[in-house]
């Protein structure tokens, strides 16, 4: 994640207008605060894009049938102990609540259409 920012970080500064590094009179170089690079870009920390996205596909992943099948099965012997970005945490109780009440309320127009 750390190297992910660095190059968000870059990014940002190739995008900036006022707020660039640049060298000083004895040859160091002057960063400007990351928070100011960051809201002259309009831009988030690189760690709010991964959890949007990761919320995405958490959406994606709860709405399929075979979800509950896998989460409520054993887990099988001899697994890998890595832990991978799928199996970090997520917030899938929100997200199933949220398709939940999605659904309602599509289901709610449909009987007013009808």
């Amino acid at each position: 994640m750390k190297r992910l920012d660095r190059f968000h970080m870059r990014a940002a500064w190739h995008m900036a207008c006022v707020n660039k590094p640049h060298i000083n009179p004895d040859g160091s170089w002057a960063y400007p605060p990351s928070e100011l690079i960051l809201e002259e870009g309009a831009l988030h920390p690189i760690t709010y894009y991964v959890e949007v996205r990761r919320q995405t596909i958490a959406k994606f992943i709860v709405n399929q049938l075979i979800f509950n099948f896998c989460t409520e099965g054993e887990r099988r012997r001899g697994s890998s102990p890595r832990q991978y970005w799928r199996e970090q945490t997520m917030d899938l109780e929100a997200v199933r609540d949220e398709a939940q009440v999605s659904a309602g309320v599509a289901a709610e127009d449909s009987d007013m259409v009808e």
